[in-house]
């Protein structure tokens, strides 16, 4: 369970730059 939570938290901050990158595009 331990392993799954560490890949969780890395796919995580990767989404989150996913999102800022595309609010940035879109202004």
């Amino acid at each position: 369970k331990k392993k799954i939570k560490l890949k969780k938290i890395k796919k995580i901050p990767a989404a989150l730059e996913k999102i800022g990158k595309n609010s940035k595009n879109q202004k």
